[in-house]
């Protein structure tokens, strides 16, 4: 490796992330390559009308959009627009809170 290639490099080892957080960096990542626009728009009108806070099972089954609803919610999750701890495995029984900033 050249000097051009960069000026820092950090190393990331299974002691800087815990399990949970590297499988939901992994769901991430899966779930950004087939991201719905229209569904992320419907949820995110849907985050303004009910009381928080909410299961991500609860408010999956109010999006009313099985398996991709979860993905809805995971991302927005990721995206800030609902906050939840990222620090444990994102599930069902996640429950999630609408993000104060949410533009």
């Amino acid at each position: 490796m050249n000097s051009d290639f960069a000026d820092e490099v950090i190393l990331i080892t299974d002691q800087d992330f815990t399990k949970a957080e590297a499988l939901n960096a992994e769901r991430c990542n899966a779930f950004v390559r087939t991201r719905n626009e229209n569904l992320q728009q419907k949820l995110k009108a849907l985050i303004h009308v009910v009381a928080f806070p909410l299961s991500v099972g609860e408010l999956q089954n109010r999006l009313g959009a099985g398996a991709e609803g979860y993905r809805a919610i995971f991302l927005a999750i990721f995206d800030g627009l609902l906050s939840a701890d990222k620090t444990k495995e994102i599930d069902l029984f996640t429950m999630v809170e609408l993000e104060e900033r949410h533009d």
